[in-house]
């Protein structure tokens, strides 16, 4: 029986053991990756602006803008850290809405990884995560929860794994 990543993308992609867990490794601190991007963001634009709307990108110019010099190694290590950080974490976001839109279980898989590993707020347990899956019309039982969970996390692994394969051909 072949799996739901192999229906909507094919054969030809394997989903090696090493990509599963690279993705599962980034979704698990997703949230603690999200808050450093946002004290990078914060220190980088000396915590004046407004918290809430400082974005990575500005962040960054506004460190080459203000010294009007080129930046250092502390400065330029910040740069490549909240650079890193805001790629990898808008690259699994634009995947997750990829799934969303156009696989066939794409809104299922999209509230499992969002309630799961995505949203601001962890949820205290499964229990939770299965309230908040039934607000949104999922009503899904424990141990399907834990099959369609590693189903979602492989179909984004396979996403991820396109994407990292088109990054090394651009190079």
């Amino acid at each position: 029986m072949r799996s739901d990543y192999a229906i909507c993308f094919g054969d030809t992609l394997t989903l090696s053991d090493t990509l599963y867990r690279y993705t599962l490794r980034i979704l698990k601190y997703y949230r603690s990756y999200s808050w450093q991007l946002k004290v990078f963001t914060c220190r980088a634009s000396g915590f004046g602006e407004d918290l809430g709307k400082s974005s990575p990108e500005l962040a960054a110019g506004s460190v080459c803008c203000e010294t009007g010099s080129y930046l250092d190694h502390e400065q330029q290590k910040l740069w490549n850290q909240i650079s890193f950080l805001s790629e990898h974490l808008s690259g699994i976001d634009r995947l997750a809405d990829l799934i969303r839109n156009y696989h066939p279980y794409g809104e299922q898989y999209y509230w499992i990884l969002y309630y799961t590993y995505l949203s601001p707020k962890k949820p205290e347990c499964t229990d939770e995560i299965l309230e908040l899956l039934a607000d949104q019309g999922f009503v899904v039982p424990r141990r399907t929860y834990y099959r369609k969970r590693k189903e979602a996390v492989e179909t984004l692994a396979v996403l991820v794994g396109q994407k990292k394969e088109m990054w090394a051909m651009e190079q």
